[in-house]
């Protein structure tokens, strides 16, 4: 399923500030067990989505700011970028764009030995990369 925050809008041109924070992390492992962590000590993502290029878990951090944390889909990031300026995007929807999924599931295939392209799919029901 796509999915798109219905209280998204467009943010004004002057208007000042950050819309989030994002951190990239190496391995699918190491979001595994960053997620499984945080939820450990009661901290839970109020939205994750497979963006295909990357697969993103969304915090707010204690003063409400959006906090990302994500892994890349794809070998390189010249692949990211160009995926990124791809037509690909266009089908994706406009931001926050992605597949939603459960990061639950997400950690039993890791655990299990999923292959990085199967846990690069978590969410996107056609399969496609």
């Amino acid at each position: 399923m796509i999915f798109e925050d219905p209280d998204t809008v467009d943010r004004p041109s002057t208007a000042a500030g950050i819309d989030h924070i994002g951190y990239g992390v190496v391995s699918f492992g190491d979001f595994v067990r960053t997620y499984e962590r945080l939820k450990a000590d009661g901290i839970t993502p109020f939205m994750q989505l497979n963006h295909r290029f990357t697969t993103s878990l969304y915090y707010h951090d204690p003063d409400g700011n959006e906090v990302e944390l994500s892994v890349d889909n794809l070998p390189t990031k010249e692949e990211c970028y160009a995926f990124v300026r791809s037509e690909q995007m266009e089908e994706i929807g406009r931001p926050p764009f992605g597949y939603t999924f459960d990061p639950n599931e997400l950690a039993k295939l890791y655990h299990e030995g999923a292959s990085q392209d199967q846990l690069a799919r978590i969410g996107i029901s056609d399969g496609r990369q």
